[in-house]
């Protein structure tokens, strides 16, 4: 079985919450006292992961200084999703809420868009197999754990799987800086997909091409783009505010 080094209290503490990984092995820092690594070590009871206590040190080794906050847990690989899980997914979803990321490849943009995905009720993450961050420890620790909670599919074709989704009923909104109206001006309230494209040079034209509607987030102040987590974090916001408007 392939595995990896999970590290941080929360990326940790998300894994063993959400059980959707194999753990072998916790290695926690002896000088770490406190009420995170208490929660740390009453999850690896529950999950019934052996601990082994060692200078912090040698977790500095492990997985570089400063990231591991006193915990590394060796866990299998993140389960990835197939296209049939998707359909599942969305089939019980009233109104799906997909997010596709088209060549994002900077492991802390994924991790910053995950944590956002989550907390903006998205219910999938489609991710390239080809020129694209996977889901790795160090987007584990960015998305602070986020990365357990939510279904992520890898394909080898983004622009045949939103075609796929626009036959499932679900329209497709692309963010660029020319869009044709803005994220406040668009109806979101409808089944979306939400697609980001890289950092710098944006979507694809194919991806692009794909769309039903390209939008724009405003700007003032001679600011050219917006980095793509951040844009990304805008619009699921505004799919979130039409979706629960505040009475």
């Amino acid at each position: 079985m392939k595995t990896e080094l999970l590290y941080g209290v929360h990326a940790v503490t998300e894994a063993l919450k959400a059980g959707r990984r194999d753990f072998l092995q916790a290695y926690l820092a002896d000088d770490r006292r406190g009420r995170q690594m208490t929660q740390v070590t009453q999850w690896l009871a529950q999950r019934h992961v052996a601990c082994k206590h060692v200078p912090a040190a040698q977790l500095n080794r492990m997985v570089g200084a400063g990231r591991h906050q006193g915990v590394v847990l060796r866990a299998g690989l993140y389960p990835l999703a197939d296209r049939e899980a998707l359909w599942q997914t969305l089939a019980g979803s009233e109104r799906p809420f997909v997010l596709v990321l088209d060549g994002i490849e900077d492991p802390h943009n994924l991790g910053a868009l995950v944590r956002t995905a989550v907390a903006a009720g998205v219910d999938a993450i489609v991710i390239p197999k080809k020129r694209s961050a996977s889901p790795t420890p160090t987007v584990a620790h960015v998305s602070a754990g986020a990365l357990e909670h939510v279904l992520m599919v890898q394909v080898p074709n983004l622009v045949d799987l939103m075609k796929r989704l626009q036959q499932r009923g679900v329209w497709i909104f692309g963010l660029a800086g020319d869009g044709g109206a803005t994220v406040f001006d668009c109806d979101l309230t409808v089944p979306v997909a939400l697609a980001v494209g890289r950092e710098g040079k944006g979507l694809h034209r194919l991806v692009r091409a794909t769309c039903d509607m390209i939008m724009a987030i405003p700007r003032q102040g001679g600011v050219d783009s917006l980095n793509a987590s951040v844009a990304g974090a805008i619009a699921m916001y505004e799919v979130f505010r039409q979706r629960h408007p505040v009475a």
